[in-house]
């Protein structure tokens, strides 16, 4: 009986191991989120550039960056589960909602919106395609915020370099942000047509535009008078 109870122990401590091993969290440094269409492939290749591994939509030995990890799927649309890591740092990374806006209108496809429309009650498949794009620029980027330790915008990262290296405790060299083109995957400027806030003043009710100017405006962005 003895030696019965001696086994039966060992063996719940090594399921105990098993089991703690396979629910404990990878550890991470840094993962920076966003909207879609918001620099999230600029940034990672900025610091890959800076030899670090962070990668695209794809974990990296030091992190990622991201859009879906704004909010918390139990599994992304590229097989990664928020639940399996633990970043030392996540940092919310924001862009121009006329240029955001615009771009999602063009490129998200139907799984994209299945995905955040699953995950962002806000914002519903009835909503007009502009609407739609509106509501992912505000309620994205509002769940960002609750997430991340600091909101910094794409625009102003070469001014925000040495913030964001000493938060990350680490020198990243300045000359990294010179390596990669400004218009890798179209953040910056883009030829095509963009909607103005006169546009989105037509589309939205009063409310949703009224919050997209303001959270627009603590984010520093200018907003023409009048609009």
């Amino acid at each position: 009986m003895k030696r019965f109870f001696l086994i039966f122990s060992l063996i719940l401590l090594i399921a105990g191991a098993i089991s703690f091993n396979a629910y404990r969290k990878e550890e991470k440094k840094l993962l920076i989120i966003g909207c879609a269409r918001s620099g999230t492939l600029y940034i990672s290749k900025v610091l890959k550039a800076c030899g670090l591994h962070i990668r695209h939509e794809k974990m990296g030995k030091e992190g990622m960056s991201t859009c879906d990890f704004v909010v918390d799927p139990k599994i992304g649309r590229w097989n990664l589960k928020p639940d399996d890591f633990h970043f030392a740092h996540i940092f919310h990374q924001v862009r121009d909602p006329l240029q955001v806006i615009s771009s999602t209108y063009r490129t998200e496809d139907i799984h994209s919106w299945h995905f955040i429309i699953q995950h962002m009650p806000e914002i519903t498949i009835q909503d007009p395609h502009l609407v739609k794009c509106a509501k992912y620029w505000y309620y994205w980027n509002l769940a960002a915020e609750k997430k991340a330790e600091w909101t910094y915008r794409l625009e102003d990262l070469d001014e925000k370099w040495d913030e964001f290296q000493t938060r990350l405790g680490m020198h990243l060299p300045h000359d990294a942000l010179l390596q990669v083109p400004k218009n890798t995957n179209s953040w910056a400027k883009e030829n095509r047509h963009e909607f103005t806030w006169e546009d989105l003043k037509v589309a939205l009710d009063r409310e949703l535009y009224s919050n997209i100017i303001q959270l627009a405006k603590r984010y520093g962005y200018a907003i023409p008078e009048g609009v």
